[in-house]
């Protein structure tokens, strides 16, 4: 069914709200649920799309765009100067941006690093682990002792 609704609208509607397509201006949508759906908008560089409903899902607005899958136990977002990756929430985490990056797998390992050059890196939530800070290191054994 074909319907002419507005005079820069066109919207076409196949057993509502399941399959629908539409366009209203330079915004346009389009559903097949729950398998697809997508929506965008060129106004403001907008695009959202979704396979199998809430399995995968992808999204782009200007320079940030995201990406999730079986959200949320994996999702990836970026910008202009900034990525973060993760997998089960924070159990894996892989992040930069111009300041600082981190990479960790918890609860074996992390390091962080920053602008300054500092840097971190422990195993076991700090069971083993060094610091470097201002050229100056240190080490960490049990959590507690620094040497």
């Amino acid at each position: 069914m074909l319907a002419r609704v507005a005079p820069r609208c066109v919207l076409v509607c196949v057993l509502f709200p399941f399959v629908h397509a539409g366009r209203r201006g330079v915004a346009s949508h389009s559903r097949f649920f729950p398998f697809f759906l997508e929506w965008s908008d060129e106004s403001n560089d907008t695009r959202q799309l979704h396979v199998l409903w809430p399995l995968a899902r992808y999204a782009r607005q200007g320079d940030r765009e995201s990406f999730r899958l079986f959200f949320p136990y994996t999702t990836y977002e970026a910008g202009k100067d900034h990525s973060d990756f993760r997998i089960f929430w924070k159990w894996i985490r892989v992040s930069h941006d111009p300041s600082f990056s981190t990479l960790v797998v918890n609860p074996f390992y992390r390091q962080e690093a920053n602008a300054r050059g500092d840097t971190y890196w422990s195993v076991l939530g700090g069971l083993f682990g060094r610091k470097v800070e201002a050229g100056a290191a240190a080490w960490r054994l049990l959590w507690l002792i620094w040497l």
